[in-house]
């Protein structure tokens, strides 16, 4: 319910028709989660209003899911499941980010996204954000396209941080040096358009 003269959905459809950005959050199950149904409605809005990118991908899940969008290779981590949450530890139960999803990391933790050619403009990014908490001081290592390396140093916070990169890569990695991380995800992404979220 809207009382105002524009509602929110015609400043959604304002903003789609004059190029500017927007993000489209779907929240589902499994055939979300496996980018069955998204990737055509991805597919077809970025095809008549821009954008790149697959969205948001979790940092690493704990079972076994098939994806053919992107590519996700992962180990080290300590994944956790809102459906399950007595089996994560309890400092973490109220840490569950909106895909139901979390990956506690220390030294050696590793994730790696790489873009696919399974649907129109996927197969590279322009832009990306890697979403983590890390409540001591930490360090992370960030790769794109498997060449260009930096490593951010993270002051201890209970705050959830956004690691923006604006380059072009086809794949992009997050590394743990040192410390204790929780990683949710990289949306992978491009600048302006339409980008949708599996949730």
């Amino acid at each position: 319910f809207d009382t105002l003269d524009l509602s929110r959905f015609d400043r959604f459809v304002e903003k789609l028709a004059s190029g500017e950005g927007v993000r489209i959050a779907f929240l589902g199950d499994s055939f979300v989660e496996g980018d069955i149904l998204t990737s055509n409605l991805r597919e077809e809005l970025q095809t008549l209003f821009g954008g790149r990118g697959v969205g948001f991908v979790p940092c690493d899940i704990p079972f076994a899911t098939v994806r053919r969008t992107v590519k996700r290779e992962s180990k080290g981590w300590s994944s956790y499941s809102i459906m399950k949450p007595k089996a994560a530890p309890e400092a973490l139960r109220n840490s569950f980010f909106v895909s139901g999803y979390l990956s506690s990391g220390v030294a050696g933790a590793n994730t790696r996204w790489q873009t696919t050619d399974a649907a129109k403009h996927i197969d590279s990014c322009t832009q990306a954000r890697l979403l983590l908490i890390s409540r001591d001081d930490s360090s992370v290592e960030l790769t794109l396209s498997d060449t260009l390396k930096h490593t951010i140093a993270i002051d201890g916070d209970e705050r959830l941080r956004e690691i923006h990169i604006d380059a072009p890569y086809n794949s992009l990695a997050i590394k743990v040096l040192s410390g204790s991380v929780i990683c949710y995800g990289a949306s992978m992404e491009g600048e302006g358009g339409v980008i949708v979220d599996n949730y």
